[in-house]
């Protein structure tokens, strides 16, 4: 443990420096995200024959609105006092507003339904279009300004001093349509056990792919057309599937106490060709000239996405205690960093142990103790192709005591 106020003033020589004298900037983000829903939906309940299926259909219309506004300034440069081949890169102040507005309709019809085959089997259908947004703060119409170190001579022009202008957002991004299906069965061999197995299906309607847009700066007084890359919705298509199997039973039939034992299992594959280019390495499209330059690097997957998931949990209940152990395992994903227009980053596997215990001391009320990574599973993360090294990191293990209340 550390003070975290004696830590902040060792660095800045104050715990409490004020705010900055100008608030503004480039880089800023400014995003209002307006949404407008409406759904209708109908249940149905009927037999088929001898057979009863029931289940849902609907469909839901989402409207989105996005004003993304950011700010422009001219530019100058600084020498360096100590290394005049050296510069710094500074916004004079006088800044301009821009806005840049975004709008989608989206209708996504869905319908679902649920056979009783057997009175101890069910079989799941269901079909459905779904939508995924950005996230707001990869909305942003700011930008980011980076130096290249210049020669030993020092630069020959403006340009040579820009290395890259980087757009720390993408306003005019779409949401990521999907047609989705997907079936399962489920068996209930006696009422404290079940064995489920599901497929699924899912279209994509593209990916993410830099784009390259030029853009005037004017730097010194001297205007300047700079490359500007931003991330667009890929027009390729992208499909991802899989198979989720889960079993889960209680152990009811052993003699007491030991009937409070149970256990779960579950397990998950997934495949997918969905593609996240490199900002920088990855492959470009050129608006002027409708090309795709080909990256240096592969591209990512969609962010989070595990090829293997396993999860097993054991646990054992008896009147007021009920105790659960945990363990989790995912392979490699990549992870996107917040704000969007990053390199690829990778996250290498992991497993986990957590554990729960709760006590109930009268109705409503129970005592609760949670254990988070017990053996100090470490995140390693690798930049911009998985074996790259970037961060390791030991989180330890979290303890939580607490009582809850229902009222």
């Amino acid at each position: 443990t550390f003070d975290v106020d004696c830590l902040f003033g060792a660095y800045l020589g104050t715990v409490d420096p004020g705010l900055p004298d100008e608030l503004r900037a480039a880089a800023n983000r400014d995003v209002t995200e307006r949404t407008l829903a409406a759904y209708v939906m109908a249940e149905y309940d009927a037999d088929l024959g001898n057979m009863p299926v029931r289940g849902n259909f609907g469909v839901r219309v989402v409207k989105t609105d996005v004003t993304s506004n950011g700010l422009r300034s001219d530019l100058i440069l600084v020498p360096d006092d100590n290394d005049p081949t050296r510069f710094t890169l500074e916004e004079t102040g006088d800044f301009q507003a821009v806005q840049i507005k975004s709008s989608s309709t989206r209708i996504l019809p869905s319908i679902n339904a649920i056979f009783e085959v057997a009175p101890d089997t069910l079989v799941r259908l269901a079909g459905y279009r779904a939508m995924s947004r950005p996230n707001p703060s990869a909305l942003g119409a700011g930008r980011t300004f980076t130096l290249g170190d210049g020669d030993e001579g020092g630069f020959t022009s403006i340009e040579e001093a820009i290395d890259n202008v980087r757009a720390n957002g993408s306003p005019r991004l779409k949401p990521l349509m999907s047609w989705n299906a997907d079936a399962a069965i489920e068996w209930y061999p006696n009422k404290d056990s079940l064995l489920s197995a599901t497929v699924y299906y899912k279209q994509f309607n593209g990916g993410f792919q830099p784009v390259v847009y030029n853009e005037d700066f004017t730097i010194n007084g001297e205007t300047v057309n700079v490359p500007v890359t931003q991330t667009r919705n890929s027009p390729d298509k992208s499909r991802i599937y899989g198979l989720e199997l889960t079993a889960a039973t209680r152990f009811s039939f052993l003699p007491k106490p030991l009937d409070g034992l149970g256990a779960k299992v579950s397990y998950n594959y997934a495949n997918s060709n969905f593609k996240n280019q490199d900002i920088n390495l990855g492959d470009q499209y050129d608006p002027e000239t409708d090309t795709v330059s080909p990256g240096l690097i592969a591209a990512a997957g969609l962010s989070g996405y595990s090829k293997h998931v396993l999860s097993a949990q054991a646990y054992y209940e008896i009147g007021p205690v009920s105790l659960q152990a945990i363990y989790n395992y995912r392979s490699k994903y990549y992870q996107d960093f917040v704000g969007g227009n990053s390199q690829l980053r990778y996250v290498g596997p992991s497993e986990t142990v957590d554990f729960r215990a709760s006590l109930d001391l009268m109705k409503g009320v129970s005592l609760r103790f949670e254990a988070l990574n017990i053996f100090n599973e470490p995140k390693a993360t690798y930049m911009p192709v998985y074996g790259s090294s970037r961060q390791y990191h030991y989180y330890g293990a979290k303890y939580f005591i607490g009582i809850r209340a229902r009222i």
